[in-house]
């Protein structure tokens, strides 16, 4: 007995485990809709499947389930659903949800967004129809290829708001909680973890749920000119509502991870973009099978591994739909396409919830009463120095705080930017490979300018998600009000947090300058081009980070901050080819001349961060006085001019509308820096005035001890 109590007592407050009968009840209530659940989501899902092949040759197919049954079945569960939860007996969310979605419904900025998103998919629209109706097509045919294009680019716009939108939305569910110091309050009362993640989950579903249905009005107008097969737009919303679950999914487990709202946000965008970049990288290796034109190698466990796990890149995606729709078997083949993809992200996002739920409370108690240890880089500090602000941005507050799984994809994916170079230059040196003259160059070459901005543009995101929570984290933790009664003055806190947010990737840049460095020792990027990009590099950086320091002063949460932050350096980093949709097709068939329109797209190239980082990866050869190109040479200027408007509009936003702002904000009435920096010296006394002055003195210290006489009296007697 002695040894099975107390392993009976550690069972009890590890697991946590209720026996009463109503626990037992309502987890078989909830066993039952879940299966139900997978059954459905099953019966789906692998109708139609070749299950097993016979040893005649023939194969054993899944049962091809009717849609009207499964749409009956579906709709049961969620009228069971429905009616289990009015009854209390099926208890999935909790009142967080409610409080959630009835706090946040009415909020001005969410109308805001939706009508932004409903003005892009108008724009678009527009764009499409002037575009069709110059092709040499009949009536009926032109009708039927505008509602078809649009609604192709309508799908392509969805899973690109979907993916800026989910992380910014769903990261900082329960982190922000933490930053608040809320949570704590929130497992103190009787509510099930699963009911805390899931409430936080499902309203920020809701919100995004909203925003994509903000389109079907705008895609109701093609029925007008013939309409969209019904099927297509289901399964349109279809694998746009997967990869929100899936990248949602993979969103709460961060926030629950990770204490800070800024650290849950950048991995979970840093997660979603790792993986598309190494699917990518891996194509060089294993080619997709839906890119290769002849018959593929045979069934076996490393291309099926491949297979899969290319299954969720949106690329190979796209690239299934089109091939199925050349073939004219995209009806046929939607089904399975949208099976496999859900069984992806499906399963992503189960694996993900469930690891949130499990781990939410020890997670927090850990993070909440865990003794604080100081790391080998705490002990390093150097000193605090004249500069005390900026000692604690760089040195305590730092970059983002990655675990090893985070930690192991950046290291994938460092890995696989330079396998490039690594087997040419092994290609080259090792096995003796003939290279063509100006090949490696060239090759060198485009690896730079791709790799580089790719990279460039992650760091930028990097420093944008930091400066937005800077001064929202400073609030959150309440020192902000310890930080403006200091001595320091409102541009030494923002030139702090701004140099702060620039350095918290120093990791990147260093990963960046190696790119580069490559690229100049291997001839693909002339010597005068790396100080372009790192000045180009500086100027988007600088730009986004005040940015998010401007959100970040204006907004009362930092989830808000970070996703204003986010859109914004979307907007005007890609968005203003938004006004491109609608004055290029004007402008080209106008039957005006098309030089006007392309210096146009030069110059809105010049604007652009990502074009203006490929294009300055120049090698030379572009530049040469035998082989120059007029377009190559336009688009270097047209880049350098963007880089003096961007740097421009930052001192303006800086000093005209960061500045000022933070001061009237916080009520620091700070005078010029002439009266800032200059000394005032009080004058000096006549005689007259000094023996004022003392008699004075002398008068009041005689007042003060006939005053102080009767209490020491009184202490005397005493």
């Amino acid at each position: 007995m002695s040894l099975v109590q107390p392993i009976t007592s550690w069972f009890r407050r590890r697991v946590l485990w209720s026996t009463s009968a109503e626990s037992w009840h309502e987890r078989r209530v909830h066993w039952t809709m879940l299966l139900a659940a997978v059954a459905l989501g099953l019966l789906y899902g692998l109708r139609g499947i070749a299950l097993w092949t016979r040893a005649d040759g023939s194969t054993v197919k899944f049962p091809h389930t009717p849609d009207w049954l499964l749409l009956t079945l579906a709709g049961l569960w969620l009228v069971a659903a429905v009616v289990l939860m009015r009854l209390g007996q099926l208890k999935l969310f909790g009142p967080v949800l409610f409080y959630d979605m009835i706090r946040s419904a009415r909020r001005s900025r969410y109308f805001m967004l939706r009508g932004f998103y409903s003005l892009v998919l108008l724009l678009v629209l527009f764009f499409v129809w002037m575009t069709v109706p110059h092709l040499n097509i009949t009536a009926r045919e032109r009708a039927s290829r505008l509602a078809m294009d649009y609604f192709e680019i309508f799908s392509i716009v969805q899973l690109v708001a979907v993916i800026l939108l989910t992380p910014a939305y769903v990261a900082g569910a329960v982190s922000e909680e933490k930053d608040k110091k809320t949570l704590e309050f929130l497992l103190a009362t009787d509510l099930h973890n699963r009911e805390i993640v899931l409430s936080k989950l499902l309203s920020r579903f809701a919100h995004l749920g909203l925003f994509l249905i903000t389109g079907l009005p705008i895609l109701s107008l093609l029925q007008f000119l013939g309409g969209i097969d019904p099927n297509l737009v289901l399964a349109g919303f279809g694998f746009t509502a997967l990869t929100m679950l899936g990248i949602g999914g993979i969103s709460i487990l961060n926030s629950v991870i990770y204490k800070r709202p800024r650290d849950s946000i950048a991995i979970s965008y840093f997660y979603v973009i790792a993986y598309f970049f190494i699917t990518l990288l891996l194509f060089q290796y294993h080619m997709p099978a839906v890119f290769r034109a002849g018959p593929g190698p045979a069934a076996s466990g490393e291309e099926a591994f491949f297979e899969v796990l290319y299954t969720g890149n949106i690329v190979v995606l796209l690239a299934k739909v089109f091939r199925s729709g050349i073939a004219g078997t995209l009806s046929a083949d939607l089904p399975g396409l949208l099976g496999e993809y859900a069984l992806f992200y499906g399963g992503l996002a189960l694996i993900c919830i469930v690891w949130a739920i499990a781990r939410v409370r020890r997670i927090a108690l850990r993070q909440t009463f865990a003794r604080q240890k100081l790391s080998q880089q705490a002990k390093d500090r150097p000193p605090v120095g004249e500069l005390p602000m900026l000692w604690k941005e760089v040195h305590v507050e730092g970059s983002l705080r990655l675990n090893w799984m985070a930690w192991t994809l950046v290291s994938l994916l460092v890995i696989g930017s330079f396998a490039n170079p690594f087997v040419w230059l092994v290609e080259w040196t090792v096995i003796g490979t003939q290279w063509q003259e100006g090949t490696m160059v060239r090759d060198m070459n485009l690896w730079t300018r791709i790799t580089g901005a790719a990279v460039g543009c992650l760091t930028i995101l990097g420093v944008s998600i930091r400066a937005a929570n800077s001064i929202g984290g400073e609030r959150d933790r309440q020192t902000m009000d310890d930080l403006l009664a200091s001595p320091l003055e409102s541009t030494e806190i923002l030139a702090a947090k701004f140099v702060g947010a620039l350095c918290s990737i120093r990791l990147g840049l260093i990963w960046l300058i190696g790119i580069y460095a490559i690229g100049m020792i291997t001839g693909g990027l002339h010597l005068f081009a790396f100080p372009l990009l790192l000045a180009a590099w500086f100027v988007f950086a600088s730009a986004a980070a005040l940015i998010g320091l401007g959100y970040s002063m204006a907004c009362h949460t930092t989830l808000r901050a970070t996703v204003f932050t986010v859109l914004t350096c979307a907007g005007l980093g890609v968005g203003h080819w938004l006004a491109w949709f609608c004055c290029g097709p004007i402008l080209f068939f106008s039957g005006s001349s098309g030089d006007g329109a392309m210096y146009l797209v030069k110059f809105q190239a010049g604007m652009t961060p990502p074009v203006v980082l490929f294009v300055l990866g120049f090698s030379g050869a572009e530049l040469r006085a035998d082989g120059v190109s007029r377009d190559m040479a336009e688009l270097l200027a047209f880049s350098i001019f963007g880089l003096f408007l961007w740097t421009l509009a930052g001192l303006f936003f800086w000093n005209g509308v960061l500045v000022p702002r933070f001061r009237a904000l916080t009520g620091r009435a700070e005078g010029t820096d002439a009266e800032r920096w200059h000394v005032r010296r009080a004058p000096a006394l006549s005689d007259n005035e000094k023996a004022g002055a003392a008699a004075a003195g002398t008068a009041a210290a005689e007042a003060a001890a006939a005053e102080a006489a009767p209490r020491d009296a009184i202490k005397e007697t005493i």
